[in-house]
């Protein structure tokens, strides 16, 4: 019975395999195709031109513009950006918080009379 190497950073695991057949395809890293889903999902390595139309700004996109019952104002999405994180993920760790980072949302309110306002 043969086993299979995993690899975690820096660090090796030896895992026991029990199955009868052997492996005919190697195990995906299953942490780094969720990682991979959730960048591609934020974007937030992009400039917001740049950004696809999926994950959250397809969201973005599907929900705004918002207008008001009276037909009279408009709420259109213009950007979103990611702050700096005030801790590390050590530090957070350390103190027992989540790792948390600012999400901000440029939001344009278009009035009756065509004044933009951010």
């Amino acid at each position: 019975m043969g086993g299979y190497k995993l690899k975690y950073s820096n660090l090796q695991i030896m895992r026991k395999s029990y199955a009868k057949l052997p492996d005919v395809v190697a195990l995906p890293s299953l942490t780094e195709i969720q990682k991979k889903s959730y960048d591609d999902f934020l974007q937030k390595d992009f400039l917001p031109e740049e950004r696809k139309n999926v994950g959250l700004q397809s969201l973005f996109a599907e929900i705004f513009p918002v207008v008001s019952i009276t037909k009279k104002l408009e709420m259109h999405f213009v950007h979103y950006s990611f702050g700096v994180p005030k801790y590390t993920i050590i530090e957070c760790k350390r103190r027992g918080m989540t790792y948390q980072v600012p999400f901000k949302v440029t939001l344009r309110i278009k009035a009756p009379n065509d004044i933009m306002k951010e």
